[in-house]
């Protein structure tokens, strides 16, 4: 389970997110590592509001048998400054 990552990594600027093994027969979930979570389609557009580091777990479940797929990876917003 991937996900990519496109934009500029500062504070304020949208970040786009990609899955590109996306399947419609399964669910995706986006833990952003700020507290906030989503359920995303194939693309999502997020913004960080404050630098840091950040957590990102991304989820897949299928719809039909509840198996799930789990996947984390770190970034860094740096600060618009």
């Amino acid at each position: 389970l991937q996900i990519e990552i496109d934009g500029e990594p500062k504070e304020g600027s949208p970040l786009i997110f990609t899955i590109p093994n996306y399947n419609p027969n399964w669910w995706y979930v986006l833990e952003y590592g700020n507290g906030t979570r989503m359920r995303i389609k194939r693309i999502h557009t997020f913004t960080y509001e404050e630098s840091g580091e950040y957590t990102l777990k991304i989820t897949a479940i299928h719809k039909k048998s509840a198996q799930h797929i789990d996947s984390v990876c770190q970034i860094e917003i740096l600060s618009a400054v």
